[in-house]
């Protein structure tokens, strides 16, 4: 009979745990691991209870003893394994106390968060975070909705603080970049509200707006201009106001093949569509939708023709040329004719489409190609190609190479206050000026005739001080001497002059 009961209770057992299994694989439940002490305790209890049980009960059926006897000789012995059963089984707990089955949370599904039951993602009418981002779900999720570029708020639906638009998708004013994170030409701060060094602010419905450059500034940038009259006085700068005024016509544009959606698309900052009235342009050229009445700008190309002055010089002198404005070789800077020592053009140069200076385009003299003048400054005439020494030299240059006498060439020679041993024969040294009548030519020397003979001369033209007078060289009076003349000459007595004035004081 217990034999019997013990089959019929482990066959219900072993389809018991089967079936157990067979549930537990068709959850969507992850299996958790099972730690070795929990397996050893499990086997332990189910061993120790076993053989408690079944000893006892063969005790209990003992207690009679064989007939004839009060109790059973083998009593003693089912009793003792039986406690050793309920030893074996008491380890067993022990060692699932030590080494439990932690089952984890049952898993929430897709678009839920937190602790079983779950929580719902928020949503709207468009899907689970506005169907604009992706939710943090799972057990261990925050719920939070982790937004698409463009979009903000709680469920996605609000456009995110620097994008505008239907879609979301467009940057507001002062803003840039495909996140909108960074301030669009022209403005800056922390928030890209305030007009950028070199940009004039406007207002307007939508408060700070940032379009135009200051004086004195060029491009789409507002770069500073360069000084266009550092070497010539009449040099003016082509920033975007006199682009605007002398060159550029919002009405031209000659597509360059490449779409832009605004002017830092292109290279000439020049981005211009067609008014579109429907599905008609009206062919009226146009930068923004608010310059067509009806209708949108659209279809938008770079166009070639610049946008913006491009801060090179507009040279207002004759003998400056270039995009700075620097004089030609050979100019003294008052007589054209001693440009390229008048045996030439001055013309600028470029490579690869750079301005690298202002070069002399020298001319044939007679038959061409020669004689012709070459050199720097056109100076000097050779006969052949194959000539190594000059035949002639231009006036204020000297030697078989004729090399610029000090101080220049042509009539600058000197700094035009003396002259040059100019010539093939010459030796490139200069006699300056002496004239110590008072308003006379002044007196220098130097080897380039820069600085005034001595202090008895003031100013860049070394006139001759007040009271000047040629008198007889006396040692120990410090007076200055006049050259290859023997005398000497004193000013303002016993005062001196003043260099800058002129005044003796």
């Amino acid at each position: 009979m217990v034999q019997s009961l013990g089959g019929v209770a482990l066959a219900f057992g072993a389809i018991g745990i089967l079936s157990s299994v067979v549930f537990m694989f068709s959850l969507d439940y992850p299996s958790p691991p099972f730690p070795a002490g929990y397996i050893v305790g499990i086997g332990c209890i189910a061993l120790g209870g076993g053989v408690t049980i079944g000893s006892s009960t063969l005790a209990i059926r003992q207690q009679k003893g064989p007939k004839g006897t009060s109790v059973s000789p083998q009593l003693p012995q089912w009793i003792v394994i039986a406690v050793l059963g309920a030893g074996l089984a008491s380890y067993g707990i022990t060692e699932i106390v030590r080494h439990p089955l932690e089952l984890p949370d049952c898993p929430c599904p897709a678009d839920y968060y937190g602790a079983y039951p779950c929580i719902p993602c928020p949503q709207t009418f468009a899907g689970v975070c506005n169907g604009r981002g992706v939710c943090d779900d799972g057990n261990i999720g925050s719920g939070d909705c982790y937004c698409d570029v463009g979009w903000d708020g709680e469920d996605c639906s609000e456009c995110a603080p620097t994008f505008q638009g239907g879609q979301c998708n467009q940057c507001k004013r002062g803003w840039d970049g495909p996140t909108c994170d960074q301030c669009y030409p022209g403005y800056s701060g922390p928030d890209c509200d305030v007009c950028a060094e070199g940009w004039i602010p406007e207002t307007d419905s939508l408060g700070t707006l940032c379009r135009t450059c200051q004086p004195g500034r060029y491009g789409g940038y507002c770069k500073v201009c360069q000084d266009c009259q550092k070497h010539d006085p009449n040099g003016q700068c082509k920033d975007n106001q006199w682009h605007l005024e002398n060159i550029y016509n919002a009405a031209l544009c000659t597509p360059d093949g490449s779409t832009c959606s605004d002017k830092y698309d292109c290279d000439s900052f020049n981005c211009k569509g067609l008014c579109v009235v429907g599905d008609e342009t009206t062919g009226q050229v146009c930068e923004f939708s608010g310059e067509c009445f009806p209708g949108e700008c659209q279809f938008k190309q770079c166009c070639l023709e610049a946008r913006h002055g491009n801060g090179h010089c507009e040279c207002g002198s004759i003998g400056y040329l270039g995009e700075d404005c620097q004089a030609c070789p050979g100019f003294d800077g008052v007589y054209s004719n001693t440009i390229c020592t008048g045996h030439g053009t001055c013309a600028a140069q470029y490579a690869a489409d750079t301005y690298i200076g202002l070069a002399c385009e020298c001319t044939p003299d007679g038959i061409t190609p020669f004689p012709a003048w070459t050199g720097h400054t056109c100076s000097c005439l050779k006969n052949t190609a194959t000539d190594t020494n000059c035949a002639k030299c231009a006036t204020g240059s000297f030697g078989p190479q004729c090399s610029s006498c000090p101080g220049g060439s042509g009539i600058s020679q000197c700094n035009m206050h003396g002259r040059c041993d100019d010539g093939i024969q010459g030796q490139g040294t200069c006699t300056c000026d002496i004239d110590v009548k008072y308003g006379g030519l002044g007196a220098f020397k130097g080897q380039a005739c820069e600085a005034c003979l001595s202090n008895d001369f003031y100013g860049d033209s070394c006139k001759t001080c007040p009271n000047l007078q040629v008198v007889q060289c006396i040692p120990g009076l410090n007076l200055t001497e006049i050259p290859g003349v023997g005398s000497c000459i004193q000013s303002c007595g016993d005062k001196t002059c003043n260099n800058n004035t002129g005044f003796c004081q």
